[in-house]
Order: C-alpha cells, then structure tokens, then sequence
C-alpha cells in the first residue's frame, strides 16, 4: 500500500469494499483504492506537543458505513468520517480521568 513512510500497524476493508483503510507508525490513517491499492484519502490527528501516535487498531461500525474508529498508542480514540476525510470526534480517556481506555 502507498504513502505510508513507516510501518503499518492496522488494516481494515470498509462495509462494502470501498476502501482499504491502513494506520501506521507516524500516527496517520490513509485510504486506499482496493483494485490499485494506491492512496485516496489521508487523515491525522495531532497528539500533545503536535506529535501523532502511532496508530494500533481501525474498525468500521456496523451502523454508520463512512465511520472508522481509529485507537492510538497514547489510548486516545478517533472517530472519522471517511466520505469528508475528517475527524468527527476524539476519545481522550486521560482527559475524563480514566486512565487507559484499553
């Protein structure tokens, strides 16, 4: 799969096989043609300090088909709208005094 510099963690096909949706190391979230497996989409959310954590795990819901949950090293969850290419919210357990959400 293009346009991932370092390692890829997650991968995971969207409801319909629409796109490929791959997470890497640096902390970003590409979306990928699943015949050419070439780049379409790519969204990123900065942790503290302008750093993003390196992305652990993509899952579609069941509900909504553009929406993918995203989890990162650093515990935070982000949920995407993958028709916009943007973050629609963020879980920050250590915010809400939880600790790790995992």
């Amino acid at each position: 799969l293009s346009g991932h510099v370092h390692a890829v963690n997650a991968l995971v096909y969207s409801p319909g096989d629409q796109h490929i949706a791959s997470g890497g190391s640096a902390g970003v979230v590409i979306l990928h043609s699943p015949i050419s497996g070439l780049a379409v989409g790519q969204m990123q959310a900065a942790a503290a300090g302008g750093a993003s954590a390196s992305v652990t795990s993509l899952h579609y819901s069941p509900h909504r088909r553009q929406m993918l949950a995203s989890s990162s090293h650093d515990g935070h969850v982000h949920l995407w709208d993958t028709g916009v290419r943007r973050m629609s919210s963020s879980l920050d357990p250590v915010a809400a005094g939880r600790g790790s959400c995992w």
